[in-house]
């Protein structure tokens, strides 16, 4: 049966993350990563922290420590016992009262996986046309599938749009890290806060509560913001570093511009003048930048 170690290490390399990346989510150290990882004899982490990454991850706890080791077969009544908690039950009541958190995609079958990319899919359209205030009821009946079914497999709309984002949010943070390496700081910045707005005006109703989510920490969307705004914090911090971003802001208002611009370039009066509100979003937060013939932007 698999270690601890092993468990958290192919849980964390299922969502692509990094071991920072992971640490970031977790709130400790890389080098508590790399040791929960490399750990030969057995041991685990504290309660606490226990608690933390099977929230993080969505399984529950007697997974993570080895104490059951059956494959998910996607079948509700055999399911519960891979809940953090047995509460669930399969009845449509209100969304707000189920919070387990699903297993991690990995430990479905087949048919199973299959079940859930077609969810997605189809969520992802709805949630397209009607933002953050899709329901779940219409997202069911769209997918040709029973409401217990969809519940299955997202207890909660946070759930589902947490699911929605994650794949685009550690892109986003991996694109971050490549520019980091890739271009000075300055353009380095005007990339990412480009790709970023892009990434909001697609998931524009998700993402304003994603927006929101970012002071919440028991938000299911709470990880997708903090990814996103430390992706962006290292980024500004270089270039201020450089001398070619204004000292007196941070990643959080990084984040809120970003968010922001993305949601008012999907409005239809704005539409038009997107590019130009994005050149004036950057020149506020650039300095100093080499002219090339054009107009230093100043503060």
């Amino acid at each position: 049966m698999a270690t601890f170690a092993e468990r958290f290490k192919m849980l964390r390399e299922e969502r692509g993350w990094t071991q920072e990346q992971a640490a970031e989510r977790l709130k400790i150290s890389r080098s508590t990563i790399a040791g929960y990882e490399s750990d030969k004899k057995g041991r685990t982490p504290r309660k606490e922290t226990i608690d933390k990454i099977a929230t993080l991850f969505g399984v529950s706890i007697d997974f993570l420590l080895g104490r059951i080791n059956e494959e998910y077969s996607g079948q509700y009544s055999d399911s519960r016992k891979y809940f953090r908690a047995s509460a669930v039950t399969g009845e449509a009541g209100p969304l707000g009262e189920i919070t387990e958190q699903p297993l991690s995609r990995r430990f479905m079958r087949a048919d199973a996986r299959k079940n859930y990319s077609h969810l997605l899919a189809v969520a992802r359209d709805v949630v397209t046309e009607h933002g953050a205030d899709a329901s779940m009821r219409d997202i069911a009946r769209r997918a040709d599938v029973g409401l217990a079914t969809l519940l299955r497999h997202f207890p909660t709309r946070e759930a589902l749009f947490e699911a929605l984002l994650r794949m685009n949010v550690d892109a986003l943070t991996q694109q971050a890290a490549e520019l980091e390496t890739s271009k000075p700081p300055d353009e380095a910045l005007v990339s990412w806060f480009r790709e970023g707005v892009a990434f909001f005006h697609s998931y524009s109703g998700v993402c304003a509560l994603m927006a929101s989510a970012h002071a919440d920490p028991d938000s299911a969307l709470h990880a997708s913001s903090s990814a996103v705004r430390s992706a962006g914090a290292r980024l500004l911090l270089r270039a201020q570093a450089e001398g070619t971003a204004r000292a007196d802001m941070d990643g959080v208002d990084l984040f809120a511009l970003m968010s922001a611009l993305g949601w008012l370039v999907g409005q239809p009066g704005f539409a038009p003048r997107g590019d130009h509100l994005f050149h004036v979003i950057t020149s506020a937060i650039l300095i100093n930048r080499p002219s090339n013939g054009v107009k230093k932007a100043t503060c």
